[in-house]
């Protein structure tokens, strides 16, 4: 009996170990998680607010496009329908300036498209290793979780354990009456006659 409150002490000892160090692992884990996930949106912040700007300037650029097609329709319009050369050839000349401030904001327009589509990819990749990294400290907490229930499962083990020991031997086991059962079957045999 003292052999096994000891044992059982001793267990009791590495079961306390177990949960201190899964605490303390989870506590470092998230730490690491916490510090990493501030690193990347420290970086994607600039990204983000640069994003913003390109966004705002592509859609103040893009308005401005539209009013220009709208108004170089309208002036090739008015110049397919007069009669007078003279304005025809004023109509014209004044869509060609617009045309050319269209493709100006054009370039403009690509240049801004292709700046916003890089910034995007690098949006793209951070958010990619924060999920990551969200991910795989989901799949450590989810390990440590199943090593605690585990820990769990044991601390009560040895409080079964430590209750059984704790009481009294007594006579009524289940194994003293199993053997109780089969001496009392014994004696209550017959006598079978064989010499008769």
């Amino acid at each position: 009996r003292d052999r096994q409150k000891q044992q059982l002490s001793e267990q009791k000892g590495a079961v306390e170990n177990a949960k201190e160090h899964i605490d303390a692992t989870a506590s470092k884990m998230r730490q690491e998680a916490e510090r990493i996930i501030s690193d990347i949106d420290r970086q994607l912040d600039p990204l983000n607010r640069r994003f913003a700007v390109l966004s705002a300037e592509g859609q103040r650029v893009s308005a401005q496009l539209n009013a220009l097609s709208v108004e170089i329709n309208r002036l090739n319009s008015l110049a397919n329908n007069t009669e007078d050369p003279n304005l025809q050839s004023s109509y014209r000349a004044q869509a060609d300036r617009l045309r050319f401030d269209h493709a100006r904001f054009s370039d403009q327009y690509r240049l801004l498209d292709a700046e916003a589509r890089q910034i995007n990819a690098q949006r793209l990749a951070l958010q990619n290793q924060k999920a990551a990294v969200v991910n795989q400290f989901n799949a450590e907490m989810k390990q440590l979780g199943r090593e605690a229930v585990t820990i769990v499962r044991t601390e009560k083990r040895i409080m079964q354990d430590e209750r059984k020991l704790d009481r009294p031997t007594s006579g009524t086991t289940a194994r003293t009456r199993t053997l109780a059962a089969l001496a009392v079957a014994l004696t209550t045999c017959y006598e079978f006659p064989l010499e008769r």
